[in-house]
């Protein structure tokens, strides 16, 4: 007896986790779906994206290296139709071509890991769902089928049927985002594949072209920057940092002190400074003798050196004409605190009005 009412405890219990499943299992086909659609709308623009621009013929980019000189071999990579892996991964080793052997093939085999990397980490998601989305269906095939089979043994059909739609939906969801995801990850790992064996066949170029140029005692380059556009960011940023650290020097004069004899005149805030007008002259000198980049870079900088300088004019003018004030001020102050000590000192010297009247009341 107490065992039959353990079993029929238990039973609740797994009854009752049974039915609280049902609302996540139907979400997560919901978003297996939905995961699968946007997984085939992916596949079908990467086939308008990569795969149209995929249109490379290895063995030609092959002789191409082969035949370039050591000094092209970059230009032949970049101007190939490779992918942007493939490339970034290419030109790794062909800046680096200066090492040794092992350090080369130890760099290439590093390269082709991380673009494969890269492809597996793509495949592995439709790969998840491939076998994820048949336990989901089969979960929501079974969870309601419990309660249906008890309304079949009460009677209750509409219950049943219920039950069965649920159970049939579940699995035909579970099937389909199966299915799309199968159907995505096979095609996506025929391309990847190929993109590694052509890449494999590149690199092979390369090490082969190093190898013959290390037999021949030719001293090639390794740089650790491989991507012709960062080198090209890079020099650009540091000519934009030098004409902002150019701008930035104010051609300020030295404020003249108050209690100088001697002041300069202020000069008029509308006529620029000739240290100004040679900073300014320099400026715009410097990008004759630079590059294309650098002079889109003056010209667009030139604004606001013409602000920065009309800006150093004004500041020069008021600074000039607070210095004049506060000696003019200073000077007053002094010529009237020396004209009252002086009318301290000599109190005999009164006015004459005031003599005249003492007289006159002395004669009285």
């Amino acid at each position: 007896m107490a065992n039959d009412l353990f079993v029929q405890y238990l039973s609740e219990i797994l009854h009752r986790v049974a039915q609280f499943l049902m609302v996540p299992v139907m979400l997560i086909l919901a978003a297996l779906i939905l995961f699968a659609l946007f997984c085939l709308g992916s596949l079908i623009a990467e086939v308008f994206t990569e795969r149209q621009h995929f249109k490379v013929n290895i063995p030609q980019v092959i002789n191409d290296i082969h035949d370039a000189p050591y000094d092209e071999v970059e230009q032949v990579v970049v101007g190939s139709r490779l992918l942007a892996p493939q490339k970034a991964a290419l030109l790794m080793a062909v800046h680096n071509m200066g090492l040794t052997a092992d350090e080369l093939f130890a760099l290439a085999k590093m390269e082709i890991v991380k673009v494969d990397d890269r492809y597996k980490r793509t495949l592995l998601y439709t790969e998840q769902v491939t076998k994820i989305a048949p336990m989901m269906g089969l979960m929501c095939t079974l969870i309601p089928l419990g309660p249906g089979i008890v309304a079949m043994g009460q009677g209750d059909v509409n219950q049943l049927s219920m039950s069965l739609l649920v159970a049939f939906d579940g699995t035909v969801a579970g099937l389909v985002a199966a299915v799309v995801s199968l159907l995505v990850t096979g095609i996506r790992k025929r391309w990847y594949n190929h993109y590694l064996v052509a890449l494999e066949s590149l690199m092979t170029s390369v090490l082969d072209k190093a190898e013959t140029a290390r037999t021949a005692d030719i001293e090639l380059p390794h740089d650790p920057t491989p991507i012709l556009s960062a080198l090209g960011s890079s020099r650009r940023e540091s000519q934009t940092d030098e004409l902002e650290s150019a701008s930035e020097e104010t051609p300020y004069s030295d404020v003249p002190d108050p209690e100088a004899p001697d002041l300069k005149e202020t000069p008029d805030p509308k006529t620029p400074d000739p240290e100004t007008n040679s900073n300014s002259e320099e400026t715009s000198s410097a990008p004759e003798a630079s590059s294309a980049t650098t002079k889109n870079l003056s010209s667009e900088l030139s604004p606001r050196l013409a602000a920065v300088q009309r800006l150093a004019a004004a500041l020069h003018a008021a600074e000039t004409q607070s210095a004049v004030a506060l000696q003019s001020a200073a000077e007053t102050q002094s010529a009237v605190a020396l004209q009252s000590v002086v009318e301290a000192s000599n109190p005999e010297t009164t006015d004459p009005g005031t003599t005249d009247s003492e007289e006159t009341s002395d004669g009285a």
